[in-house]
């Protein structure tokens, strides 16, 4: 069975003890970086491109805009936007 003992300590000993040990803990994990593309709505793209709610719409039924459908829900990736305004 393991030894536990009890010590006596402050709040403030004790709280600076916890972080010390999560701070330990965390460093040996690897964050990554965010993603660096962004998901942007319908309206954040007629924004971005400067076009009409209906040209969006004429584009993504033509499928001469690239989107993703999560659900009922349309996304699109500003790194294809993009990808689609330099060809």
């Amino acid at each position: 069975m393991e030894d536990k003992r009890l010590i006596d300590t402050t709040l403030y000993q004790l709280s600076d003890l916890i972080k010390e040990t999560i701070a330990e803990a965390l460093s040996g994990l690897k964050i990554e970086d965010p993603p660096k593309d962004k998901l942007m709505n319908s309206d954040e793209v007629v924004a971005y491109l400067g076009v009409a709610k209906s040209t969006l719409s004429n584009w993504k039924r033509q499928k001469r805009i690239p989107f993703k459908k999560m659900g009922k829900r349309i996304f699109f990736l500003k790194s294809e936007i993009d990808k689609m305004l330099n060809e």
